[in-house]
């Protein structure tokens, strides 16, 4: 009896065992299948149930496949750097926050390519990102002033300055004009371009280079691109009236050694370290002097929508007429 009882226990245990594993097996295969799902199908499914339709009644017009993806600092540093990213060190051994990247920046160590010999030392730079922390906005080299080199004149100094720019924007703007190449008396070139609209209209992109004269390596750069572009159509306020208003307002700031005229006026499409805001006039204020001479004074921003007085962005801030561009200079 016992004997007859036994494969059927068995038989049961199998049946069970089987069962079980079956189960395991077909969770295993639904895992991974929702591992496998197409995101954009989950995403048009719950379209489709909070529109109540079928998949077959919704058409996709336009899809994102993530809003808020940015790519890691590291990937931005090394593109605006143009290294691998295994040379970038993080000084203080961590990125910062997205914020603080964007309003303080952050130091970095760069070292030497594979096979520069045991001599090589790492270079230290500090890197702003832009507005969308997605691009590096500055560069400031800290140490290349005092390193060997192969001197250079302003031609080779703009360059290399334009071959720079040419790596940062993929391609080189037509409107991007040169404003100048002037040696400071601390032995660099500082080569600035505009991106203009017309004769005395710039767009706000702006690329500002410092390039050492001594040894021809790239000390700083300033890249600001429009986040928004803004149009002409959009100004209320003429030049006139802007440059009568920027008048006003040296007259008011105590402004003494002569009668004020204004030199030059350029308008500024979108203003604004992200260069997102605008468009604004500058004014290139000047106190009359001996002989017909005149003085520069000062630069008057004035909103070209409202005609009030806008605070400067940042120090160093160019002029209308003086050839320096408008917008955040090095850090």
């Amino acid at each position: 009896m016992a004997t007859g009882k036994s494969p059927n226990r068995r038989t049961k245990r199998l049946i069970w065992l089987a069962a079980l594993i079956v189960l395991a097996a077909g969770l295993l295969i639904t895992s991974w299948a929702i591992s496998q799902t197409d995101p954009r199908q989950e995403a048009l499914a719950l379209a489709c149930k909070f529109l109540g339709r079928s998949p077959e009644e919704v058409q996709v017009v336009r899809g994102v496949e993530q809003l808020d993806a940015k790519p890691p600092p590291d990937s931005v540093v090394a593109v605006g750097l143009g290294v691998d990213k295994e040379r970038l060190a993080p000084v203080g051994g961590q990125w910062l926050s997205s914020e603080d990247l964007v309003t303080k920046g952050q130091k970095v160590q760069v070292g030497p390519t594979a096979g520069a010999g045991p001599s090589a030392a790492p270079e230290a730079c500090w890197v702003i990102f832009n507005a969308s922390g997605t691009a590096l906005q500055s560069v400031l080299w800290l140490d290349r002033r005092r390193q060997a080199g192969t001197p250079c004149d302003a031609a080779a100094a703009t360059a290399i300055a334009q071959d720079l720019g040419k790596r940062l924007l993929g391609d080189w703007p037509p409107g991007l004009k040169l404003q100048r190449c002037k040696l400071l008396p601390m032995g660099m070139f500082d080569v600035d371009w505009l991106e203009l609209e017309g004769p005395e209209v710039a767009t706000g992109l702006h690329l500002a280079v410092s390039v050492s004269a001594k040894n021809s390596l790239v000390e700083s750069w300033v890249l600001v691109v429009p986040a928004r572009r803004h149009t002409q159509d959009e100004v209320r306020v003429t030049r006139a009236d802007a440059e009568a208003r920027a008048l006003e307002s040296a007259a008011t700031r105590g402004t003494t050694g002569g009668a004020l005229c204004t030199q030059g006026a350029l308008l500024v499409l979108s203003y604004g370290p992200p260069a997102n805001d605008g468009p604004v006039w500058f004014i290139d204020v000047a106190a009359a002097g001996p002989e017909g001479t005149a003085r520069p004074v000062a630069t008057i921003i004035i909103d070209a929508v409202t005609g009030k007085d806008v605070p400067p962005g940042r120090r160093g801030q160019g002029g209308a007429s003086s050839g320096a561009a408008p917008g955040p200079s090095a850090p």
